[in-house]
């Protein structure tokens, strides 16, 4: 029973923990935010306003 009561608060913990409260959808892009795409263009916030977009951030070693 014990190891359950424990299991338990660690899920709590874990999923308030993944809660950021900066993570506010629909903020304005900041204006000098700019986008470098892997075929070489690249875009700022006029070009993504009204789209839905996905930023993954990818650093080779």
């Amino acid at each position: 029973m014990r190891h359950l009561r424990l299991l338990v608060l660690a899920a709590l913990a874990l999923l308030i923990g993944a809660c950021e409260p900066y993570d506010k959808p629909r903020r304005p892009l900041p204006a000098d935010f700019v986008v470098q795409l892997l075929d070489g263009p690249r875009l700022g916030p006029e070009q993504l306003l009204g789209k839905p977009w996905v930023i993954h951030l990818w650093v080779p070693r």
